[in-house]
């Protein structure tokens, strides 16, 4: 699998339940869906329902790659080659998008919304490059000198005018932490007006967090906007107890969390309980204001 596969296969392969997170207790009821069922789901997935949500990543690599036309060739298909010209494509499309806005600057066009909405989608309109190029050099992209060029090319996405998907989001944050680089992803999420990461599903963003504490991070800065479930909560917290935050950031902290924009929903594995015990023992442990903010949490 490209990204998410060893992690995601393995938080749906545990408890095969879905938890509820309603008045801070957990409802589980069993959880049935036929290969029928999960098309249908996808058709229709909502921001907020984790039952449904794309982190639900059932192709793999050799799917990206696949093609009609080569369905009866024999010929080898050179991955390195397609990740380095959809590079070129990517950066070479925001460098002409780059050029495209200076002109309509310098002609004045950019001095009223209107005008400057009209010239932004026409600039837009001159795009062909579909997400499937992104999430082709998401997947072939391995060791350093091809990170540092996966975060330009996140980057010129973006100044190009396009928006990542929650799907490619979540692939290029799972592929970072395949490949040890959760430092990488960690500032691409943390950078979204830079990088123009969206709010990720649950399971990505525990995955990461999951992979900071291995590296005592600090965790990433999260958009207000983003979901945030007790078990993400916990994580958070437990990253900061490892740098040993001073107390006031860690109530600043857990204040925001607490009050932002909750997970209504997300499969719970029997990892994720591990992990949400885990974070749960280490704030216990610490004692002090940790254990005092551990209280707040219901999960």
């Amino acid at each position: 699998m490209s990204s998410l596969s060893t992690f995601a296969t393995t938080l749906r392969g545990g408890l095969r339940g879905k938890v509820g997170l309603r008045n801070g207790s957990g409802q589980i009821r069993g959880f049935y869906a036929s290969p029928a069922a999960l098309k249908k789901a996808r058709s229709s997935q909502s921001e907020d329902n984790f039952e449904t949500e794309e982190y639900e990543q059932e192709q793999d690599e050799e799917d990206l790659f696949d093609a009609p036309s080569r369905s009866s060739s024999s010929t080898p298909l050179d991955k390195s080659a397609i990740r380095q010209s959809n590079v070129a494509a990517i950066l070479a499309q925001a460098k002409k998008a780059e050029q495209d806005r200076k002109s309509l600057s310098i002609a004045g066009v950019t001095k009223s919304k209107s005008t400057r909405g009209k010239a932004v989608a026409g600039v837009k309109k001159e795009e062909t490059l579909s997400d499937h190029a992104l999430r082709q050099v998401v997947a072939c992209s391995e060791g350093e000198e091809q990170v540092a060029e996966l975060k330009k090319v996140v980057r010129a996405w973006k100044v190009a005018g396009k928006r990542v998907s929650k799907r490619t989001g979540a692939e290029i944050v799972g592929r970072l932490c395949n490949i040890g680089q959760p430092e990488i992803a960690a500032e691409l999420v943390s950078n979204q007006e830079q990088y123009g990461l969206p709010d990720l599903d649950q399971p990505t963003l525990i995955k990461l967090h999951h992979s900071l504490l291995s590296s005592s991070r600090l965790p990433p800065k999260l958009p207000s906007t983003q979901p945030v479930s007790p078990t993400l909560t916990l994580l958070r917290l437990s990253l900061l107890q490892q740098k040993s935050a001073d107390p006031s950031v860690v109530e600043q902290e857990s204040s925001r969390l607490l009050s932002s924009k909750k997970a209504r929903s997300f499969k719970a594995t029997q990892v994720i309980e591990g992990l949400t015990e885990e974070a749960r023992e280490a704030l216990r442990s610490a004692g002090g204001e940790w254990e005092k903010v551990l209280k707040k949490v219901v999960v």
